[in-house]
């Protein structure tokens, strides 16, 4: 089978396996969550793309790392963009520490640092009152 056939079965695979799991998005508005079914998705490619040219064992470890990153990166989004408008900006920068932790693996992955310069322009700037722009922000920081 091609390399890049088996790389997108893999992030097809992993991104619906993600997906399916409802709990990860089900506190989210619709436009947020359509924000973050796109990240999820983008990150099973990213995750995938690093398995090219290995074959499915040696693959199944990355994958199975990049999938419980992923989901716990997930699940805080879930969590704490709904919430986002009413916190602090202490209790903010609290959860996105916590959302930076679980996607550092993620993150070691893509070569991506994040500047103290970023996370505070991000809480500093934010559209509270859209969590969607919230989250799109968010991700900007991670990219």
């Amino acid at each position: 089978m091609a390399k890049n056939k088996v790389v997108k079965e893999r992030a097809d695979y992993l991104a619906e396996t993600l997906l399916q799991n409802e709990a990860l998005l089900d506190n989210l508005d619709d436009d947020t969550a359509k924000v973050a079914f796109n990240w999820v998705a983008d990150q099973a490619t990213k995750v995938a793309e690093a398995t090219a040219g290995e074959d499915d064992d040696a693959a199944a470890e990355k994958l199975e790392l990049g999938e419980a990153a992923i989901k716990s990166a997930s699940k805080r989004i879930n969590k704490w963009i709904p919430k986002y408008a009413g916190n602090s900006r202490d209790a903010n920068l609290k959860e996105l520490k916590k959302f930076l932790d679980a996607t550092g693996e993620l993150l070691a992955q893509q070569g991506i640092t994040v500047s103290q310069t970023s996370i505070d322009d991000f809480l500093d700037n934010s559209p509270a009152d859209k969590p969607a722009l919230t989250l799109k922000e968010l991700l900007k920081i991670v990219k």
